[in-house]
């Protein structure tokens, strides 16, 4: 497709691994009907990669790996290592192995309106969660939630930003936000609940 293409998915489940290397908006019906189903060996669902700045949207879409990979084999839900925005909206990434979110490079992400739920899960070898943010990537989660992952919540590296506006972390593995490094985060209007084995934890700089 040509860059900036709108990519429209009718409902149903489909089953494949995208890379995509362009701006382009990828829409579906609505999270609830249509899904994006991971089939490759360790691989994402969606990995947006470029050597330039890319605008991409996704929105209307569950993403979420094959059952027929084990846990420890999947390769995670959307990973986001680009100069570039990403706006992600009415989605929910779940029980994708490893973490549902990963965001670093130069990146600039909106989550909006959607759930992270339920990923992390790859055992021992690859202790992971929801959202990871790192290298200088900046996060805003907006009317969002991110709930029951495995072994965190969210954990900001290095100096990304990640920022929380009336969204909701709570029932996750390994703790609920973890801030290290030269990493900032913000809340606004938000909740952080159900903590095991805590809620915040900041170390180094952060």
């Amino acid at each position: 497709v040509p860059e900036g293409a709108v990519i429209c998915l009718s409902a149903g489940t489909w089953e494949e691994n995208l890379f995509i290397n362009k701006g382009l908006t990828l829409r579906g019906v609505s999270r609830e009907q249509t899904i994006l189903k991971g089939v490759a060996i360790g691989t994402p669902v969606i990995r947006v990669q470029s050597d330039k700045n890319v605008v991409v949207t996704l929105e209307g879409v569950t993403l979420t790996q094959s059952d027929a990979i084990p846990n420890f084999s999947q390769g995670g839900g959307i990973r986001i290592y680009t100069p570039g925005t990403v706006v992600i909206r009415d989605a929910q990434v779940v029980k994708t192995g490893r973490d549902a979110l990963a965001v670093g490079n130069w990146a600039t992400v909106s989550l909006l309106d959607s759930r992270i739920v339920g990923s992390g899960d790859g055992g021992p070898a690859n202790r992971e969660g929801g959202i990871r943010a790192e290298g200088m990537a900046t996060l805003t989660l907006t009317n969002s939630q991110v709930l029951e992952n495995a072994h965190y919540g969210i954990i900001a590296l290095d100096v990304a930003a990640v920022n929380l506006v009336n969204s909701q972390v709570s029932g996750n593995g390994g703790g609920e936000l973890i801030v290290t490094e030269h990493a900032t985060v913000s809340l606004q209007g938000s909740k952080v609940l159900d903590n095991e084995p805590f809620g915040l934890a900041v170390f180094d700089s952060a």
